[in-house]
């Protein structure tokens, strides 16, 4: 049985970020004890502008972004 998966909770999907930082957040699965974040200007990911793994809570606040719109996920 696989575990429960983290659900995103802020910014949405495809949000404009008008700002260079970002905070993004995500409900906490009991049984994880690290995350990895990936971010990407395009839904399929295929181009990631940010990749951090070892996140250790349900939020992680991004410096140096540029505005525009971005997709992200939680693992």
């Amino acid at each position: 049985m696989l575990p429960d998966a983290p659900v995103a909770r802020a910014p949405q999907a495809a949000e404009r970020v008008a700002g260079t930082q970002v905070e993004f957040e995500w409900a906490p699965v009991a049984t994880a004890s690290r995350y990895q974040l990936q971010v990407a200007r395009h839904e399929a990911f295929a181009d990631l502008v940010l990749e951090r793994e070892n996140a250790e809570t349900g939020r992680v606040t991004v410096e140096g972004m540029n505005p525009g719109r971005y997709y992200w996920r939680i693992a």
